[in-house]
């Protein structure tokens, strides 16, 4: 007689991997153990945050170079300028859709665009626009001094 669990071989599960949305929207599923210093050196000029904190916060939150992915945790690949930068809720609604295990598909509808929100459109998942974040560009002007 066999024994039928001797010859099951099982996949990679959540427990030895994380999942990873990059700056196109893909998913991608990373083995660990894994640190964000070497997913950085791959995607120079972003940075890993966490889909939890972002949850609890609002606030992307940059990972440490030495911090180490958790097992059954997603993780965004942001652009480093989006570091600490606050989401809207229409960013948080699209990031929650997108981390759901089985997200409805959604059909082309036409020529329907979102208005921008004060900017250029970020990378991380498609459709996510910057929300309140705009770069601060002071006025200079010179300074007369009397002799």
């Amino acid at each position: 007689m066999g024994n039928y669990t001797s010859c099951y071989f099982p996949g990679p599960s959540n427990s030895e991997t994380a999942k990873l949305f990059d700056s196109h929207g893909n998913l991608q599923r990373l083995k660990l153990p894994l640190t964000a210093a070497e997913l950085m050196l791959e995607h120079p000029g972003h940075a890993i945050a966490s889909v939890e904190d972002l949850r609890r916060t609002r606030l992307i939150s940059g990972k440490r170079a030495d911090d180490e992915l958790l097992a059954g945790k997603v993780y965004l690949l942001v652009s480093s300028g989006r570091v600490h930068c606050r989401v809207s809720e229409l960013e948080m609604a699209i990031i929650d859709l997108a981390c759901k295990k089985k997200a409805p598909k959604l059909k082309p509808c036409g020529s329907k665009v979102l208005p921008a929100m004060g900017g250029e459109v970020i990378t991380g998942l498609p459709g996510l626009q910057q929300g309140s974040h705009r770069r601060w560009s002071p006025a200079l002007e010179p300074i007369s001094e009397g002799f």
